[in-house]
């Protein structure tokens, strides 16, 4: 039997993180706690009140984060209590990255604290 290409990781005891491994490459696509949101948006949908946000952040931003292994990403947000929220990330990354609970952990903590400060910085 062989192994699933979707993985589910729960870090922090409540972040979700979903990998899914493709031919190319892997997707991650991590559930944020409500960040700020200061992104330019590359697009929106909205369904009734219900809006989200899309954006695609400089993947020199994210170097630190992914070194060389990052190849794109989106940020989604939404409207939490009427302010931009961002509330999760996708990330298409190489699959030469090995993914582990510990690295999902690391990278995560690592794009938090570069949403935070990138839209602290203005």
């Amino acid at each position: 039997m062989s192994e699933s290409p979707i993985s589910e990781y729960i870090i922090k005891d409540h972040i979700r993180v979903i990998l899914v491994k493709l031919n190319e490459y892997n997707y991650l696509i991590i559930d944020l706690p409500a960040l700020p949101w200061c992104f330019s948006e590359t697009k929106e949908l909205s369904v009734d009140r219900a809006k989200l946000f899309y954006a695609k952040l400089s993947n020199s931003l994210l170097n630190e984060c992914l070194s060389s292994y990052l190849i794109s990403n989106e940020v989604v947000g939404t409207l939490v209590n009427g302010v931009k929220r961002t509330i999760s990330i996708r990330l298409k990354v190489s699959r030469s990255l090995t993914i582990d609970e510990r690295v999902i952990e690391g990278i995560f903590n690592c794009l938090s604290k570069k949403i935070i400060n990138f839209c602290s910085n203005g």
